[in-house]
């Protein structure tokens, strides 16, 4: 059986320092164990492939070797844990009206994003009772 990913939208709201609020959406990435473990494994792997490769680096191999020995691991262990992962998502500036993309790789439930028409900092606030 294949692993299984699941793609979400969720709701968010973006927000001015002065109050004024507007409605967003986010895609969420969700996955199931085994495939988060799949991505773990085959970051593991690269790390220790990309190791491999470095050894032939003149110099450079006295850092990177270690480095991405130990790399391996560590990746494997974060990602392992990691069950989702926002891809971005639209809105509508609460600022200007103008349309606000959300940027993808946030985990933290409250973060601040510019808008791109009116370069005001709006903070984006993601409804994470969802998953």
């Amino acid at each position: 059986m294949a692993p299984k990913t699941e793609i979400q939208t969720r709701p968010a709201r973006l927000l001015l320092p002065d109050g004024t609020e507007t409605q967003a959406t986010v895609q969420w990435e969700v996955f199931s164990a085994q495939s988060a473990g799949k991505r773990a494994v085959q970051a593991w792997i690269l790390s220790w492939g990309a190791a491999i490769a470095a050894v032939f680096i003149p110099l450079l191999h006295f850092i990177l070797v270690p480095g991405l020995i130990i790399t391996g691991p560590i990746l494997f262990f974060v990602m392992s844990r990691a069950r989702s992962r926002m891809l971005g998502g639209q809105g509508t500036c609460p600022a200007c009206q103008a349309p606000f993309t959300i940027g993808a790789g946030q985990t933290s439930p409250r973060f601040y994003d510019l808008c791109t028409s009116c370069r005001r900092e709006v903070t984006v606030e993601l409804d994470r009772s969802q998953g």
